[in-house]
């Protein structure tokens, strides 16, 4: 049976005045959603991202962070009670969702996007992997040496990226406005779906892999589409070098994508070492702790429908600490600042 809470409730927790059995209410809460429809999904990506941002901020406000990176090491206790309540960010989210309906709107919202005709560009010159979010919701990681750009068109049918380099897209679905990537001669049109796309300069041959949905790939010269296109589903790759007629497609059975499928994976109060002993075996990979002391932490959070990518960065903000994705390793190790 479903728990009940108040809106009051929920203003008095953004207040910072909730008991510890309050608490533990809305926890009982949100596990009451497990069932259903995640409220926080009919949320817009952008508001959606906001949210967490404002739950991290506000559990680090009521536990003192800054206390933590004393010299002094916590006792134990204090650190387990820290983290476990720090993770709840992924779970606990969902009140922020409900709370943003009940209280008065003034004003435009932080999420309202203005199109105009500017030019945006994202690039990583980084060695590690690097997150954007466009100004219709969707995802982009690019990978080093990645670039990307889009002109803001106001009444525009499309969405337009222009790409070169590798990327991941987690594209927000719009059925009335197409998603198209451009890499060279060859296009990517989706409406909402997650794949890869690799186009350097330096190679004569683009790739486009799927992971969900369906995507259309095809070729445009000139200004001009041509018809010989082909349509993607998931687990498969389409490939075609520059001057040739035909799009080539395979089968995709890269581990490397195997980060971005999402999952649904647990941990109730768990070490740090077995929390990474569970996600290499869940997306297999091989994640390694550079700093010892980051395994005295442990982790309580729900990751549901998430991809690696996107756990790392929670428990990144969650336990303050860093992480570095690589060809072959995945590091999580301890802030400089």
């Amino acid at each position: 049976m479903r728990t009940k809470i108040s809106s009051e409730l929920l203003e008095k927790y953004l207040r910072n005045e909730c008991s510890s059995e309050e608490l533990k209410l809305l926890l009982d809460w949100y596990a009451s959603f497990e069932d259903d429809l995640d409220p926080v999904d009919m949320l817009p990506q952008i508001q959606q991202k906001e949210l967490k941002e404002r739950m991290l901020q506000h559990i680090r406000s009521n536990l003192k962070y800054k206390q933590f990176a004393s010299e002094k090491k916590p006792d134990t206790a204090k650190r387990n009670l820290y983290y476990s309540l720090a993770a709840l960010a992924a779970a606990i989210i969902v009140v922020f969702s409900i709370v943003h309906y009940f209280l008065p709107k003034s004003g435009s919202s932080k999420s309202e996007i203005v199109l105009s005709a500017d030019k945006t560009s994202f690039s990583n010159e980084s060695g590690k992997l690097k997150h954007c979010t466009l100004p219709d919701g969707s995802d982009v990681w690019l990978k080093p040496k990645a670039k990307i750009s889009y002109t803001h068109v106001p009444q525009s049918k499309f969405r337009e990226v222009n790409l070169t380099g590798e990327c991941f897209f987690d594209v927000k679905r719009d059925v009335l406005h197409p998603f198209i990537i451009r890499t060279g001669e060859l296009r990517t049109k989706v409406l909402g779906t997650s794949f890869n796309v690799k186009a350097y300069n330096s190679m004569r041959s683009a790739e486009v892999s799927v992971v969900t949905g369906k995507v259309y790939v095809y070729i445009s010269k000139n200004g001009f589409s041509e018809r010989k296109g082909i349509i993607l589903l998931p687990a498969q790759k389409a490939v075609y070098t520059q001057g040739h007629k035909d799009i080539i497609q395979v089968k995709e059975d890269s581990p490397d994508l195997r980060i971005w499928e999402k999952r649904n994976i647990f941990f109730e109060n768990k070490p740090i070492p077995q929390v990474v002993k569970a996600l290499n075996a869940k997306f297999n990979v091989n994640i390694e702790v550079i700093d010892p002391e980051i395994n005295d932490y442990t982790l309580k959070a729900d990751f549901t429908g998430q991809n690696l990518p996107e756990i790392l960065e929670m428990i990144s903000k969650s336990l303050d600490v860093n992480y570095e994705i690589t060809e072959e390793r995945i590091f999580i190790k301890s802030n400089e600042d």
